[in-house]
């Protein structure tokens, strides 16, 4: 019998938008916003913009910094 892991479908204008937030992390080296500078940086709506914070923390590529500020995970 064979098992096959079925992947959630992602959206993919959402998936631009992860990769546009990781690349400027990655080209800014130091960078930390808050939520709303994020949404004011992206253009994006208040749930929009918590839905990708929480994924791109889930996927342990940016932390929540002591001030609530999001930064990048150091490796």
């Amino acid at each position: 019998m064979s098992t096959t892991i079925e992947r959630p479908l992602v959206d993919p204008v959402v998936t631009v938008w992860l990769n546009r937030i990781r690349q400027e992390y990655r080209e800014l080296p130091g960078l930390n916003l808050t939520q709303a500078q994020m949404q004011r940086l992206c253009g994006l709506q208040p749930d929009a913009c918590v839905a990708l914070i929480d994924s791109l923390v889930a996927a342990r590529i940016l932390r929540r910094s002591p001030t609530g500020e999001l930064v990048a995970r150091e490796y």
